[in-house]
């Protein structure tokens, strides 16, 4: 009896540690940008969130964004910009470390050094950044965002969520 009981709760743990697994996808700076382009023209608003394990802003901003998007039904998708190198060992234990549910990208770009003008002209090298996109609108955020500017920027694609909130 004493190892079934063992069991039931080895197997009850393992499903419990497996329930928010984390969707993954590797893409390339071009298939980013057509993404990009199409969440533009979408009638919901879309949250991109650029993060490199070594920035400690981005992490500590990571929890509050992905908070306040499951709120407002917001869709989130993270985007890493580690080195490749880091994709296999850095990157899947901060996700861990985080747990967070959202979709992540590993962002694949070439190696010139002002890849990210491609994404916006507007992003000067530094991290955290932040894009909303949707109803042929971006606004691009460079810094920490707390929850009032997370608010103060959906609320300029839709009057609806200060009532919401």
């Amino acid at each position: 009896m004493r190892r079934i009981i063992i069991l039931v709760l080895v197997v009850f743990t393992l499903i419990s540690c497996n329930s928010k697994s984390k969707d993954v996808q590797v893409i390339t700076l071009e298939e980013f940008s057509s993404t990009l382009n199409k969440t533009r023209q979408n009638e919901g608003l879309t949250v991109y969130n650029f993060w490199a394990t070594w920035c400690a802003p981005c992490i500590a901003e990571m929890p509050v964004i992905e908070e306040f998007a499951l709120k407002h039904k917001l869709e989130l998708k993270f985007v890493n910009v580690d080195r490749k190198n880091l994709w296999e060992t850095r990157v899947p234990r901060m996700l861990k470390k985080l747990n967070l549910q959202s979709q992540v990208y590993l962002l694949d770009k070439p190696k010139r050094n002002n890849w990210y003008q491609a994404i916006d002209e507007n992003w000067q090298a530094g991290l955290p950044v932040t894009l909303f996109t949707g109803q042929d609108k971006t606004v691009f955020y460079q810094g920490v965002l707390a929850e009032k500017d997370l608010l103060e920027i959906t609320n300029k694609f839709n009057e609806e969520f200060i009532e919401d909130y």
